[in-house]
């Protein structure tokens, strides 16, 4: 009966252990939350700027014009340098709807994505999608852009999220 009961206190005391130690694991693991970012985007020299072609109705189209670009915000890895390419449509004078392209890389990894905007004449308004890649892959940031009140930039609110980008949900059906 001792050798019994000395053996059930030898796997309890094992058990704790290591349960433990998977608790400390566990806490060293990064945070599986959402992650708020807020910052400026800034804009270096053009790669590359094709002429605007006019349509018949009065539309001007020009289709990638390339810049430089750096995101410095709250979170470093959403921090870094790289590549925005742009196409636009607008109306002489008064508006214009943009299709964007980002490439952001710093020292951690790398995000793509695309965007869209639309920039009337009280400044410009945007949303962009990125996925993670390289170290930050299976993380996905969604970004809100607005010009910067001092036209040195964008301002940016988004987020960072634990995971890849979920499917777009279907619009509401009005009756």
């Amino acid at each position: 009966m001792r050798t019994l009961k000395s053996g059930l206190i030898s796997i309890l005391v094992l058990g704790l252990l290591a349960g433990s130690a998977v608790g400390a694991a566990a806490q060293d693991e990064p945070s599986v939350e959402a992650t708020e970012v807020t910052g400026q985007v800034t804009f270096g020299q053009p790669i590359a700027m094709p002429d605007p072609v006019e349509t018949p109705d009065g539309i001007l189209v020009r289709e990638g014009m390339a810049f430089e670009h750096t995101w410095d915000t709250s979170d470093p890895r959403l921090t870094g340098e790289g590549t925005y390419t742009v196409n636009v449509a607008g109306v002489p004078d008064c508006c214009a709807i943009q299709a964007e392209a980002f490439e952001l890389s710093n020292d951690g990894g790398s995000w793509v994505g695309d965007g869209r905007s639309v920039s009337p004449e009280s400044g410009r308004h945007g949303f962009v999608a990125l996925s993670g890649r390289d170290g930050y892959e299976g993380l996905t940031a969604y970004a809100v852009t607005e010009a910067a009140a001092d036209g040195s930039g964008w301002d940016i609110t988004g987020m960072i999220f634990p995971s890849e980008m979920p499917e777009i949900p279907e619009p509401y059906v009005a009756e």
